[in-house]
């Protein structure tokens, strides 16, 4: 009977130490889940502000970054900033934040580029360089100084030659801007008349095919430049067909070697200026003297060593200046001394920026200077002597 009530009281015994053991650690998982939800609900209160590429946005809550992190805005790299921290740091290095990034593909997201469509559409040319070059193709032609016939004091007539061999005149024949292919077009456009240089008509005080009496149709004036392409390219003994032969005479400009120019140098007493005034230009090709002695009569020059032919120099036909400014104005020309400086054709005429020589000056016998008896070295000394009386003429107007 004791035995029994002994048993008896040691179940109840381990009954109530179960009970309590059972209820400590219901209390103790309770506590656990209080903290844990006072942890988070006080984490979930810090003010998080971000910084993307120099623009600080914010404040932000966890669950916002925690959005931000699964739509791939806040990456590993991105700066965070809340009030424990005394600078920047990277999301990755803030510990409450580095399980946002634990499994998940933090790497930015490429967007894929617009159609090329798009692209095009929008498209414009960047600048070439620092400067904004502007071209002179809107440029305004600045009109001579007007001049009464009655105030001109002093007059003399000049003809000139440019060579485009000359370094000075490069300008002239450059791939950008070539004055024989700007010609050429307006020619072809009916833009420009050129005039017969052949035809001499003293009724119109026309004695030398220089006095713009003859105007040339569009086509005559342009077969001057054409040339036939040869049928066959000449190797050793056999004839090979050229690739280029179409039957049809090509434009050559780069046929012209030489420009000449007319012009009137004039002393204007109203404004006691001494200057030229450029009349007309004329393009001019080089030729095989026909007067070289040969066997050949239909081709004088056949058979002939090279160092025996000689070459001369035609006018192909005259442009009236004051047609051709407008168009030179508008041609951009490389400035070899400054690339800020945009230059045009008729600032190199204006100017003066171009080597040549004379040529003739007006005579009672209208002679140029090779009719004259003098070449080479001798023409050029005539032409210094000219040039040097224009300037002393001008040096004698005054006193010093």
């Amino acid at each position: 009977m004791k035995t029994a009530h002994l048993y008896i009281g040691l179940f109840l015994l381990l009954g109530l130490s179960s009970a309590a053991q059972t209820r400590n650690k219901t209390k103790s998982s309770n506590s656990k889940v209080v903290q844990q939800k006072q942890t988070v609900a006080s984490v979930d209160t810090i003010k998080y502000y971000l910084n993307i590429k120099n623009v600080t946005s914010g404040p932000f809550k966890l669950s916002d970054l925690q959005n931000k992190a699964k739509q791939g805005s806040l990456l590993k790299n991105t700066y965070v900033w809340k009030a424990d921290l005394n600078q920047w740091k990277f999301a990755a290095s803030v510990a409450e934040l580095q399980g946002l990034f634990t499994g998940a593909n933090n790497s930015p997201k490429l967007i894929p580029p617009p159609p090329l469509d798009t692209l095009l559409a929008d498209w414009q040319q960047p600048v070439d360089g620092l400067l904004l070059k502007k071209s002179p193709g809107n440029s305004q032609l600045i009109a001579y100084a007007s001049v009464r016939s009655d105030d001109i004091m002093f007059s003399k007539r000049i003809w000139r030659e440019i060579d485009l061999r000359d370094k000075l005149n490069l300008p002239f024949s450059a791939p950008k801007s070539n004055l024989a292919a700007l010609i050429i077009e307006k020619i072809q456009s009916g833009k420009l008349i050129a005039y017969d240089e052949t035809a001499k008509k003293p009724e119109l005080n026309d004695f030398d095919g220089d006095a713009f009496s003859t105007p040339l149709n569009k086509e005559t004036a342009l077969s001057l430049i054409s040339e036939m392409e040869d049928k066959f390219i000449d190797s050793a003994d056999v004839k090979i067909p050229n690739p280029n032969y179409t039957g049809i005479p090509v434009l050559k400009p780069n046929k012209i070697v030489r420009y000449q120019i007319k012009e009137d140098w004039i002393f204007d007493k109203q404004r006691s200026v001494f200057e030229p005034r450029i009349v007309g230009i004329a393009p001019m090709i080089e030729v095989e003297d026909s007067s070289s002695s040969s066997t050949n009569s239909s081709n004088p020059t056949q058979g002939l060593p090279p160092e025996n032919i000689k070459k001369t120099y035609t006018r192909l036909f005259w442009i009236y200046f004051d047609d051709l400014r407008p168009f030179l104005s508008q041609v951009s020309v490389a400035n070899k001394s400054n690339d800020a400086y945009q230059l045009s054709f008729d600032d190199i005429f204006t100017k003066r920026i171009f080597s040549s020589y004379i040529v003739k000056e007006s005579n009672v016998g209208n002679k140029d200077i090779s009719a004259l008896g003098k070449f080479g070295i001798d023409a050029l000394k005539e032409s210094e002597r000219i040039k040097k009386e224009l300037l002393d003429w001008e040096h004698d107007l005054w006193s010093y």
